[in-house]
């Protein structure tokens, strides 16, 4: 039970959660004027899986990705470690072991680049561990709040941007409040940006008691825009998906500013019920499901909204345009992490188009962008489990 809590955390915060965006040479094309034509394909060129590494190096999951300097770094949450990996898939090393002291990880799910140095957050040890980039432990960081730390990313002007999450209960209903926060270069708390509070579980207090998870909830998604250099600013953008508004937040101004945009309501049917309850699975310490499908009591007692949220996921592009995936009639039976087609909008808000992804295959909602040869990363998954990253071209 321990494993599938933080896998689900894992995932969902894997998947709200979009990486470093490299720099290089000047683009032949924008990436706007590719959403202007209402389309776009990825087409797969090299995966990185456990095929990727010696036999005799385990490869398990992987939560998180950064790719800096040209080289990928993969954060194998399972195993405790990091692998690093060229441009073209070539392995090139692993660091890190399981354990509490000091240069070891407990199930870190959270990495990103922090002037310059590897930074991991670990859920067992509730802390940060800081590396350098050749993979030499400098040294730890205590919380400095109670709370999960879900995610991390650093403005253009060094200050970090972090969202914690902590569960809180009013009768029988668990609620999970998301602060999103600014802090500065020396993890000092300046503000808080952004907070809501989410209905997460419902508390069955017969027979026994048991807590049964809420599906379908609005969710805090959030990403840092980039500028035409791709390079972070200090704008953020924020949504909660109950409505199609979307916040850009200037974190050094204070002056924020919100865009709306149409959206037809997508309802909950049969179809994702009986999706739901059958991703419901059971692991074992190597990973492989036991259990598959939810069982009776939570079938009987979860409750679900007459409609989804009205998007998935937000997450920015290098060009520092906004794409927001959204919930349609043409992937009901898909995950809430999958997606066909989404909206494109510039840095402003102002509306690009609607963009149909022109692919046989199902594409994660996470996009680690290249400038070079418009070039990008996504999540390969397998019963749940992200097992890799696949590269794509863009077209």
């Amino acid at each position: 039970m321990k494993f599938q809590n933080w896998c689900t955390i894992g995932i969902c915060c894997f998947l709200i959660q979009c990486f470093l965006f490299a720099s290089g040479p000047q683009k032949a094309i924008a990436l706007k004027d590719i959403y202007k034509t209402g389309k776009i394909e990825f087409v797969p060129v090299l995966k990185i899986s456990k095929e990727s590494v010696p036999a005799d190096i385990p490869f398990k999951c992987i939560f998180s990705v950064c790719w800096v300097h040209h080289q990928l770094y993969l954060l194998d949450s399972l195993c405790s470690n990091i692998k690093v990996f060229t441009v073209d898939g070539r392995f090139v090393k692993v660091f890190g072991k399981e354990g509490s002291r000091e240069s070891e990880l407990g199930f870190p799910f959270r990495m990103n680049v922090i002037n310059g140095l590897l930074v991991v957050w670990e859920g067992e040890n509730h802390r940060f561990s800081i590396f350098n980039l050749n993979g030499t432990f400098k040294h730890t960081l205590q919380p400095f709040k109670k709370g999960k730390i879900e995610n991390f990313d650093s403005l253009g002007n060094g200050n970090l941007v972090i969202e914690r999450a902590a569960l809180d209960s009013v009768g029988d209903n668990i609620y999970r409040l998301v602060l999103i926060e600014l802090y500065s270069k020396e993890f000092q708390l300046i503000k808080v940006l952004y907070r809501k509070q989410i209905l997460q579980f419902r508390v069955f207090k017969t027979p026994g008691e048991k807590i049964v998870y809420m599906p379908f909830q609005p969710e805090v998604s959030w990403h840092i825009l980039p500028g035409n250099d791709g390079k972070n600013t200090n704008k953020l953008v924020i949504g909660y998906s109950d409505t199609y508004s979307i916040d850009i937040i200037d974190t050094e101004t204070g002056i924020s500013r919100t865009f709306t945009h149409p959206y037809s309501p997508v309802k909950v049917d049969d179809t994702d019920r009986n999706k739901y309850f059958k991703s419901f699975a059971k692991h074992d310490k190597e990973g492989n499901v036991t259990v598959q499908g939810a069982d009776r009591f939570t079938i009987d007692n979860t409750s679900f909204p007459e409609y989804k949220p009205v998007f998935k996921r937000l997450i920015t592009d290098y060009d520092g345009n906004i794409l927001v995936f959204t919930y349609t009639g043409s992937d009901k039976a898909k995950s809430s992490y999958i997606a066909s087609e989404f909206d494109a909008f510039e840095a402003n808000g102002q509306f690009i188009d609607h963009v149909k992804i022109a692919h046989d295959a199902e594409i994660p909602i996470l996009h680690l962008f290249s400038e070079k040869d418009l070039i990008f990363w996504g999540l390969s998954s397998e019963t749940g489990i992200p097992v890799g990253i696949t590269k794509y071209t863009v077209k």
